[in-house]
């Protein structure tokens, strides 16, 4: 032992009454050798993220969710659901010529908006 921390330690005897080679974490409640407790950080971590987690839920979640139920129905405003299965998609890919035509526009729209943005990074400096 060096003769500082032997000086230190007397100093803090004569200061605190504390035996000279006592360890100070088990006077101060920390546990020797062992990890922190951490029930208290995590309990105030999930406080805080609870209301990111509960607005995920409702905000997104539920209505994906509830917009694929409906999807499997016939609906109307106002109405009750009406549970047809598939018949809306066999509908939508067989009969609706407006389905196909708007799936041509967002493809070209998608092309076009990713040589533009190619383009854009291109010339950035």
């Amino acid at each position: 032992m060096s003769q500082s921390h032997m000086d230190d330690q007397a100093r803090l005897q004569e200061n605190t009454g504390l035996p000279p080679n006592r360890n100070l974490k088990g006077w101060f409640g920390l546990r020797k050798n062992k990890r922190p407790r951490k029930d208290l950080q995590n309990g105030v971590g999930y406080i805080f993220l609870s209301p990111f987690v509960i607005g995920t839920i409702l905000l997104t979640m539920f209505p994906i969710l509830y917009s694929l139920y409906l999807s499997f129905t016939n609906y109307s405003m106002g109405g009750t659901p009406e549970w047809i299965g598939f018949g809306n998609y066999v509908h939508m890919f067989n009969n609706d010529a407006m389905f196909w035509q708007s799936m041509e526009v967002t493809f070209f729209y998608a092309a076009l908006q990713f040589h533009f943005v190619l383009y854009s990074l291109c010339l950035w400096p």
